[in-house]
Formats: C-alpha cells, structure tokens, sequence
C-alpha cells in the first residue's frame, strides 16, 4: 500500500467526518432555535455569508447617473449592432374597426362582471 492513498484516504475520512460534525452541530443549533426567527435568520446569514457593507459604488449622484446611462446606452448599441443583419420586421396590417360608441350598462352588470372575473392576490 502506497503512502499516498493511505494519506488521500486519511484526508477523505477526515472530510467525510467534518462534514457530518457540521451537519450535526448546524441541525443542533436550527433545532434548538426553531421558534427564533430572528437566530434562525442570522444563521441562514452566516451559512450564506451576506456581506453588509453598502454594495452601491461610490460617486456623487450624478457620476452615478450618468455611470448608469452610459451602460445601458452602450448596451442598446451592442444589440443594434447585432441585429443589423436581421430583415426589418414589419407587422401585417389589420383593419380594427375604431370604438364609436359604447352602451350603457347598470351596476348590476358591473357587479356581475366585477364578481366573475378571477381573483388575484
């Protein structure tokens, strides 16, 4: 037996090891928290590693603004470019009668109109 696949399976079971150590001690701890929003958050946020530092770049408002436009209109530029070979489209025209003229209804049927259609939250 060679004393680098001992030593890769030493590594290994001891990674294998840390890992469920982890596992254990992090289910532990959201277990004993379970009712704790607040601990359970700052859990999730250590696991994740949120930083809390202001991610906005620095600059007075107008550098910023003006950092904004530049990229979106460098943007839009890129992708002009790229559809320069593609046909212009041109939608096929269609004769919509125009609305001239509505009918009364009552507020029974705005009710029963209201009331029918779907509900969305």
């Amino acid at each position: 037996m060679s004393t680098l696949g001992t030593t890769t399976r030493s590594i290994q079971a001891y990674i294998n090891q840390f890992r469920l150590e982890k596992k254990r001690v992090l289910s532990k701890e959201i277990l004993e928290n379970r009712g704790d929003t607040r601990k359970l958050y700052s859990i999730i946020r250590s696991l994740i590693g949120t930083n809390r530092n202001n991610p906005m770049p620095s600059g007075t408002e107008q550098m910023l603004a003006n950092s904004f436009s530049d990229f979106f209109h460098e943007k839009i530029l890129r992708i002009r470019n790229q559809l320069t070979d593609f046909p212009k489209y041109v939608p096929e025209r269609r004769c919509i009668p125009p609305l001239h003229q509505f009918k009364e209804i009552t507020m029974e049927e705005v009710k029963r109109c209201v009331m029918s259609a779907p509900q969305v939250l």
